[in-house]
């Protein structure tokens, strides 16, 4: 019973980077997003992602990379339906920073997204956390 709890929480988050139609540029590496032309773009997040917020409607959106929180932004100048919360794009440049600085992030910022979003409660959140540290000190604690 706990374990489909779990699962009926995690249903209400959706992770996104903006580009749903991956592009090569001449040295067959990854383009970046400015290296899109705007139609491309545009025909990439009207034929999938916005297709597929509307089917999954979740309460949250977490986004890789400011582009995705600033293009949806665009597409609802208003007010989102949801709740956005911007991740670092784990392509983008480290800035000098080690992996345990990002998975640190990455843990807190969901945590925080799910929290504020009403998909757990308080109690739930701090014992997520604690449990992270717990596993983070263990990882690297010299043996």
């Amino acid at each position: 019973k706990a374990q489909q709890q779990h699962y009926d929480q995690i249903a209400n988050a959706y992770l996104t980077n903006l580009v749903k139609c991956g592009l090569n540029n001449d040295n067959n590496n990854y383009k970046g997003i400015k290296d899109y032309n705007f139609e491309s773009l545009k025909t990439c997040v009207e034929n999938i992602l916005l297709k597929e917020i509307d089917i999954i409607k979740p309460k949250v959106v977490f986004c890789f990379g400011s582009n995705v929180e600033n293009y949806l932004w665009e597409l609802y100048p208003e007010d989102y339906p949801f709740l956005v919360v911007g991740l670092p794009h784990p392509a983008g440049q480290r800035r000098g920073f080690k992996d345990d600085f990002y998975r640190h992030l990455y843990f807190t910022k969901i945590l925080e997204g799910l929290y504020k979003a009403g998909i757990v409660m308080i109690d739930e959140a701090q014992n997520k956390f604690k449990e992270f540290l717990t596993l983070t000190k263990k990882r690297t604690t010299p043996i």
